[in-house]
């Protein structure tokens, strides 16, 4: 996400202390470096999101639970961007309605992301505290459907929280949603329903990848293992998608720093890239995907065998038949 949807995401929170005239008015967005960048960035990381999602499900090997996890968090990603930068933006070509209906789904596929991040973390500090016993006690499917619903739920309250406060106080007429922005249409509630639950959870998240990784260091089994260390790198990897960037992105706003905003937008400008060559460009994947070449170049060859071979077949049956009725006239 580049520093431009970050700061339309945050844009109510730095204006508390007064309410967003969003009701029934919409923006012409000026043409900036932010705004050309942002749908540059964006297009970026949906396109090697999608890529890794597509090679992910190709290969069944590849659908461990740290795999689905990664396809979830592609499937994730490639909503919440692919909403705000397509939808957010639409307030003066849609009406109120479907206005907050794209509010309400950019809300909450952002947090779910976030939230999902968070099952990524959970899931990698429960590996590295468990045994290998214990490990192989997870049921993939059963771990899948509690992360997924867990980051659901999470995501889903808070979007509940805004819709009723927001009615409560508007005696009925306003849902929190829509208007000149189809997002949250008051600052405090960005504040309190956005920005603290992102903050609150990346910082749960740096908190679980430090303990692992303090214990990963002082571990002599990972020391001395190659297949513990190969795992170490897999959710190491894994650990830099867990929302560490938004600390950038909060330092870069509140404080307005150029070096702080260019290094946001470098690693949010990556994550679909970095998605794809940390988890596909790897020396498993790659051997994946050329197995699975050779193998098709395999069944073409076979396929051209067994038509040539066919047509073979076809011809000696046309002379042993024309022999048998030879055989049967003579006698």
């Amino acid at each position: 996400m580049c520093t431009h949807m970050f700061e339309e995401l945050m844009k109510p929170f730095a204006e508390t202390g007064k309410q967003l005239e969003r009701i029934n008015k919409c923006v012409t967005k000026t043409l900036s470096t932010s705004a050309i960048l942002s749908p540059v960035c964006t297009s970026i990381s949906l396109t090697f999101s999608v890529l890794t999602l597509i090679i992910y499900l190709r290969f069944k090997e590849l659908k461990t639970q740290p795999g689905i996890n990664n396809i979830v968090l592609c499937i994730a990603l490639i909503i919440a961007q692919t909403l705000f930068q397509f939808g957010s933006g639409q307030a003066c070509n849609v009406s109120k309605v479907a206005c907050q209906i794209i509010g309400i789904l950019v809300h909450f596929s952002w947090l779910f992301l976030i939230f999902w991040m968070n099952s990524c973390c959970i899931h990698m500090f429960r590996v590295f505290r468990l045994n290998r016993t214990r490990m192989a006690l997870f049921n993939t499917i059963k771990t899948t459907v509690v992360y997924i619903l867990y980051s659901f739920i999470a995501a889903l309250i808070f979007v509940l929280i805004n819709v009723s406060v927001s009615l409560q106080g508007s005696a009925g007429h306003d849902i929190g949603y829509g208007g000149s922005m189809c997002y949250i249409n008051k600052d405090y509630m960005v504040a309190y329903l956005f920005a603290l639950p992102v903050a609150v959870i990346v910082s749960i998240n740096i908190i679980l990848f430090i303990i692992v990784t303090f214990q990963m260091k002082m571990s002599p089994k990972v020391q001395n293992d190659k297949n513990e260390r190969n795992l170490l790198y897999i959710y190491a990897r894994l650990s830099t998608l867990t929302g560490g960037t938004w600390i950038f992105g909060f330092f870069s706003y509140f404080f307005n720093v150029v070096a702080l905003d260019v290094i946001f937008i470098i690693l949010n400008a990556t994550q679909g890239i970095f998605l794809f060559i940390a988890f596909v460009a790897n020396r498993r994947t790659l051997s994946l995907l050329r197995k699975n070449e050779h193998k098709q170049a395999q069944n073409t060859s076979k396929t051209q065998t067994y038509s040539n071979d066919r047509g073979t077949n076809t011809g000696n049956e046309t002379i042993l038949s024309t022999r048998s009725d030879h055989y049967i006239q003579s006698n």
